[in-house]
């Protein structure tokens, strides 16, 4: 069973939605182009929905990665005891970009 828990799963789906959209998209593309090898305005409306998706694609994925590596962040800061400091145990430094990124 998928657990939603915390979203962090949410974005990668989305980016397999925008990623077959992105395909479907492209045999389009190639349908259209083997029937009309000029450019007109269908294929540059075609083209454009192209980019979009593939931009929302690459969005999705790094908003799922960044919400991820937070999570990491969170359950790793929570599981440290502060009784006992070990002088490995160092935080990591990217912390405060990923605080940054999530607001």
């Amino acid at each position: 069973m998928l657990i939603l828990d915390g979203l962090g799963v949410t974005p990668f789906i989305l980016a397999l939605l925008y990623l077959a959209t992105t395909a479907l998209i492209a045999s389009r593309l190639r349908n259209l182009h083997a029937r009309h090898p000029e450019m007109n305005t269908t294929k540059l409306f075609v083209l454009s929905v192209l980019l979009s998706c593939t931009m929302r694609c690459l969005s999705f994925i790094a908003l799922g990665a960044f919400s991820v590596q937070s999570i990491a962040i969170d359950n790793d800061s929570s599981g440290r005891s502060s009784s006992s400091p070990s002088p490995y145990a160092s935080q990591d430094p990217d912390t405060q970009f990923y605080e940054k990124v999530g607001i």
